[in-house]
């Protein structure tokens, strides 16, 4: 092997053979100051983001071929770089088509390897995102059809299967339960504004979900358990304790619930992008979410949220 080289391996061969520089997650990215500051470098910058990386990874060559999470996640990523390139000085009908068949190849290929066997957690349930965010936002695709039906099933099958009864991720982890509960709201809210029904079972389980997570975060940011590994799906830098009480603004919003509201650090932006230009839709007044000292517990889960009293306030588990 001495002497070889691996298209797109880092490190492997000329310079020209490494990998690109891939388009970050549309937070804290040059896509979210494009409607922002209406700078057009911002814009150009993107695009050639998408084209350097696109040069440099021909599928399905290198390293960033090989896992369909990896792979779903760049397909969002693209779909947000798409839409927040529209109507700028660097959007084109050629970057449009490119972009589109780019996403055609990434949709064959994650409906191909879905991890239904090696991983049907969160990286199915990611999966089945971006399959049905491809589908629903570019419809013209010859599969599109396919892939919004297949997608919407995963996630419709994830919140039956991956959530306990009580409301809890089946990983029994808190950054899991917020990871999971991500890509729940995010694909519950492009569905509604896509005029696909949402079933009343999957609203109660996201309702589930955001009561556990408001009953962990009584004292402030929640108590860590179980495996820590820190995915987020809008904004991969909010991934620290803090950070993780981010879906129960969306919920107060999507649900109109004083107690999310109250849980919640705030009006988070993930919230406001998940929404028209406009202002979302008013939540009620916000109100303490719960007094007493010992609260609910989550049988399934196998733990009993403990808020101790005294200023600051603590919770344990």
């Amino acid at each position: 092997m001495a002497g070889c080289s691996i298209p797109g391996l880092p490190g492997s061969g000329r310079p020209q053979d490494r990998v690109g520089v891939e388009p970050p997650p549309v937070s804290g990215n040059a896509g979210q100051g494009i409607p922002l500051t209406g700078d057009e470098r911002l814009a150009a910058t993107l695009k050639e983001l998408w084209y350097d990386w696109s040069r440099k990874n021909p599928y399905p060559v290198g390293m960033n071929w090989t896992s369909t999470l990896e792979v779903a996640f760049r397909a969002i990523s693209w779909v947000w770089t798409g839409f927040l390139l529209e109507g700028t000085a660097a959007d084109s009908s050629d970057f449009q088509r490119d972009l589109a068949r780019g996403l055609a190849r990434t949709g064959w290929y994650i409906q191909r390897f879905l991890s239904t066997y090696f991983s049907p957690n969160t990286h199915l349930l990611g999966e089945g995102m971006a399959l049905f965010l491809i589908g629903v936002r570019y419809p013209g695709l010859r599969r599109a059809g396919t892939w919004r039906k297949t997608g919407w099933s995963v996630i419709l099958e994830a919140s039956k299967k991956q959530v306990r009864r009580d409301g809890a991720y089946f990983e029994q982890s808190t950054y899991y339960h917020v990871y999971a509960l991500d890509f729940f709201l995010h694909a519950r809210i492009l569905a509604a504004r896509n005029g696909i029904a949402v079933p009343e079972e999957l609203d109660g389980t996201i309702r589930k979900m955001l009561s556990v997570l408001a009953l962990l975060s009584q004292a402030g940011a929640p108590p860590r358990y179980g495996d820590d590994d820190g995915g987020r799906l809008f904004d991969g830098s909010r991934n620290r304790p803090e950070h993780l009480r981010d879906p129960l603004s969306t919920g107060a919003v999507l649900f109109r619930d004083a107690a999310f509201k109250a849980a919640a650090p705030g009006l988070c932006e993930e919230t406001l992008w998940l929404w028209d230009r406009t202002a979302p839709p008013r939540s009620t007044p916000s109100r303490r979410v719960l007094r007493r000292r010992v609260p609910w517990n989550c049988p399934h889960a196998a733990f009993t949220p403990w808020l101790r009293p005294g200023r600051p306030r603590r919770s344990s588990l």
